[in-house]
């Protein structure tokens, strides 16, 4: 992303980030279902490194206070991009074999996370980036 070798990014100067969690600091008119103080969170194509980012109330969902944010920022890019790929893009059925190259990231790991719940037969290796 920072090189901008991706068809969908905006042309510089952008600020990078995918995805957010924060606070509701303020809110348009004609919200009605967030309220300032509110924490959210999203998946955005850029702008997530942003100190404030403004966003269509519909792009955004509640975030639990029981949650640790820490924890829960997890689940926006890496729990997300595991799940549609398996269950959108692959279509894994239980038994299913997987073979994960880059097991050991955030991504990684929710896939073998995922892939276990949904009964597939999961496979992975270490990536430690491109000769």
């Amino acid at each position: 992303m920072r090189v901008g070798n991706r068809p969908f990014l905006a042309k510089p100067p952008f600020v990078p980030g995918y995805s957010i969690l924060g606070v509701v600091d303020s809110i348009g008119e004609g919200v009605t279902s967030l309220a300032v103080g509110d924490c959210v969170a999203a998946l955005t194509q850029f702008g997530g490194h942003a100190e404030y980012i403004y966003l269509a109330e519909e792009k955004l969902v509640h975030v639990p206070t029981a949650l640790d944010p820490a924890e829960a920022v997890t689940l926006i890019l890496n729990y997300l991009v595991a799940y549609q790929v398996l269950n959108r893009v692959a279509k894994v059925e239980p038994g299913d074999k997987v073979l994960l190259i880059g097991a050991s990231g955030g991504v990684g790991t929710a896939f073998l996370q995922l892939g276990k719940l949904a009964g597939l037969k999961m496979y992975g290796l270490e990536h430690s980036g491109w000769a």
